[in-house]
């Protein structure tokens, strides 16, 4: 059990590594804008929120996926369908970066009117977002290889390939923006350059003595033109639930968008810009919890220690628990300082932003418990649960709610879509999550520990409800 408590807290901390600077690209962008083009800018900054989900989202659905079945087949001795799984993936993933590129370069303006841009903003917006356009392919591809080194044994390169791109990006943010006086220009150019040198980076675990990653092809290594749909489907499937986590995000803040455009104006959007941006932080965060989760409970449930499965889960949702309760007391206590942080701030903003911000982080308490919930179950390969999870809090729940809850209590009400959606997700995650821990072949003294370790969480999660 020390063993397995120091490799979840190996890939944990390198993982979190890894979202702290991911987040950061966001971050720090909104900072610098807000602070040199003001209101406007971070209004500008919100409608490029949901760009963001989609690029990284759709690296997440090839890497996360292929990856969780590279790792399953490894735990079970196949080292060749491993492989096999990666080369697919690969592959199919390139195809896709190209169009996905083609589709943003072409149609940026088009793209950003969807997201909720118009008039002023979206000349802002456009200014930035074109710039990252062309840096799509190190976007995506990253994501890709990032999950795959991470799976490959190397989850201190996937981290500190992450950190360097933040650093630069941050460098490159303070100089462009400020000393080279170009905006919000330079922010979408430094974020770019970033993600350049982290995929770089990531290229050269293949290097590397340790590496293990190989592209195969033809039927008899598994990777033949028959043998490549069944890969992708297992793989697809594999990562459908962290992409529908993902990209739910960004459909949430376009509708967001989209209700502050019909109901209020361009400081609530400034405002929603700073949660929103929050929000990613504690998300990546939250996503980290999964990606540390996600290769020990892989192997094991492949090398059939489904006691280590049950040890991993208590500690992903004890781990999640308490990143909530800590970042909703953030929020809640320097909502002030949080929006001075993020744009050069008026007084209707003060008057009206910091309720607001306090209102959307209830929803913090239970996010986390939720994405490491569908990640976990993703992880152990149970496809449809996972999937049903990321649908109900991703579209469902939030979308329902958002249109709802302002046409019923006026626009102030929409802050409380989000922690409303959350905790109708968790009574849907927690049935799933105690019904997995009660799964594999355990004798009579494995059941009571799973029953024992099932207590615990269900007493964890009701002090958190009650905090």
């Amino acid at each position: 059990m020390k063993n397995l408590r120091r490799t979840y807290c190996k890939y944990l901390f390198a993982a979190f590594g890894s979202a702290v600077v991911t987040s950061i690209y966001s971050i720090v962008d909104l900072a610098c804008v807000g602070q040199y083009e003001g209101p406007v800018g971070a209004a500008a900054m919100s409608v490029i929120t949901p760009m963001w989900s989609v690029i990284i989202s759709i690296g997440m659905l090839f890497g996360i996926g292929g990856s969780v079945v590279l790792a399953i087949a490894r735990g079970e001795g196949k080292e060749s369908r491993a492989n096999a799984c990666f080369t697919c993936t690969l592959v199919v993933s390139l195809i896709l970066t190209a169009v996905v590129t083609i589709v943003f370069v072409l149609r940026i303006e088009d793209i950003l009117r969807i997201f909720g841009a118009e008039g002023e903003t979206l000349v802002y917006a456009v200014r930035y977002a074109r710039w990252i356009a062309v840096a799509v392919p190190f976007f995506m591809m990253g994501q890709v290889l990032l999950a795959f080194v991470r799976n490959d044994g190397a989850p201190v390169l996937a981290g500190m390939s992450i950190i360097c791109g933040g650093v630069l990006n941050i460098i490159g943010d303070i100089y462009l923006v400020f000393v080279r006086d170009m905006g919000i220009e330079g922010a979408g150019l430094a974020t770019a350059a970033g993600q350049a040198v982290a995929f770089l980076i990531l290229c050269t675990h293949f290097l590397s003595r340790r590496n293990g990653l190989k592209l195969i092809f033809g039927r008899k290594n598994g990777c033949g033109l028959r043998q490549i749909p069944g890969l992708l489907k297992e793989a697809l499937a594999a990562g459908l639930s962290p992409f529908l986590v993902d990209i739910s995000f960004g459909v949430a803040v376009a509708l967001f968008n989209n209700q502050i455009a019909r109901y209020a104006g361009s400081d609530e959007l400034a405002i929603f810009g700073a949660v929103a941006n929050c929000a990613i932080l504690l998300q990546c965060l939250f996503y980290a919890v999964g990606h540390a989760v996600q290769p020990i409970a892989s192997l094991n449930y492949g090398a059939k220690q489904y006691e280590n499965v049950r040890a991993v889960l208590k500690m992903a949702i004890v781990t999640a628990g308490v990143m909530g309760v800590l970042f909703f007391g953030i929020m809640t206590i320097f909502a002030d300082g949080i929006l001075r942080l993020f744009m050069d701030t008026t007084d209707r903003i003060m008057e009206i932003g910091p309720a607001y911000c306090r209102e959307y982080s209830f929803a913090f308490l239970l996010m986390g418990i939720n994405i490491a919930g569908s990640y976990f179950l993703q992880a152990i390969l149970k496809t449809k649960e996972a999937l049903f999870i990321s649908l109900l809090r991703g579209f469902v729940f939030s979308g329902l709610l958002m249109f709802a809850l302002p046409a019923a209590f006026g626009f102030s009400a929409i802050w409380w879509a989000m922690p409303l959606s959350e905790l109708l997700t968790l009574a849907v995650t927690l049935p799933f999550l105690k019904k997995s821990m009660g799964r594999g072949p355990a004798v009579s003294a494995e059941q009571q520990e799973i029953t024992r370790a099932a207590r615990d969480i269900r007493k964890h999660i009701a002090h958190i409800g009650m905090a």
